[in-house]
């Protein structure tokens, strides 16, 4: 799973491996099998939400596969064992040229015009399955 937070609000989308956070302000993931690419570098803690720190243990690349058939290729994802969710920054996927639309109780992710994926709300959490 891997979870996307948006910029002013709260929200989540469903991903095969977890779940979007669009207010996350950086990619994280526990799961090392999911990375394409690694390189191990223990150097590095982040400032979590319930202000605890938490070790880094290395960096690298995470395709994400969405049942549309379409991926997100997520580079700099820093790997934090310790988490139990995998954690996509929203705002840094805007920030690579992706887009995400909040409207009518749904959810649509592009790049560039092309569609990737969609999904609808669930529980107060707009879900895209992948």
């Amino acid at each position: 799973m891997v979870i996307i937070y948006p910029l002013f609000f709260q929200s989540t989308i469903h991903l095969s491996g977890g779940w979007i956070y669009t207010r996350a302000n950086v990619h994280v993931c526990a799961d090392i099998p999911l990375f394409s690419s690694y390189q191990a570098d223990d150097t590095e803690a982040l400032l979590m939400g319930n202000v605890s720190h938490v070790r880094v243990f290395g960096v690298g690349k995470v395709i994400l596969k969405f049942t549309s058939g379409k991926t997100v290729l997520i580079k700099n994802m820093q790997h934090v064992p310790s988490i139990k969710k995998n954690l996509v920054s929203g705002s840094q996927l805007c920030r690579d040229g992706y887009k995400i639309i909040f409207e009518a109780n749904k959810v649509i992710l592009s790049n560039f015009r092309t569609f990737i994926g969609e999904g609808y709300d669930c529980g107060g959490f707009p879900l895209i399955h992948a």
